[in-house]
């Protein structure tokens, strides 16, 4: 196997040699330390899975609007609607929040500028209503 020099794999990855450099010495340092001792967690241990966890993840990534019971009873998760409101908060979701108004480009202005425009004319026309 042909040994390379740092700056021969920048150039040809057209990558800073730091950041090689740097990527070198982490994969020896993970070679180098010994993974035999498994460490224990702190805590309680959690009454869900690492494997119900991607489920979750991956059933919400492609249809984001179900329900917790819709969840839990399409995929046969044997644990509580609470239990999975728990794993949505540490995952980061979130419900009921504010949606961010769309950026427009030049065509969606120019369509929102006609409809403003239509919208004026009609109610210039309309009679003031009098109150009694």
């Amino acid at each position: 196997m042909q040994q390379y020099s740092t700056s021969a794999i920048s150039t040809i990855l057209n990558k800073p040699s730091r950041s090689i450099s740097y990527a070198l010495q982490h994969i020896k340092r993970k070679n180098n330390t010994s993974t035999t001792l498994l460490k224990h967690k702190k805590g309680r241990p959690s009454k869900i899975s690492k494997r119900a966890t991607r489920v979750v993840n991956r059933d919400l990534t492609r249809s984001p609007k179900k329900t917790n019971r819709r969840i839990l009873e399409e995929n046969n998760l044997g644990f509580s609607t609470r239990s999975l409101q728990h794993l949505l908060k540490v995952q980061g979701y979130s419900t009921s929040t504010a949606k961010k108004k769309q950026t427009s480009n030049a065509e969606k202005a120019a369509n929102y500028k006609k409809y403003a425009k239509k919208t004026l004319k009609t109610c210039k026309g309309l009679k003031p209503l009098r109150y009694i």
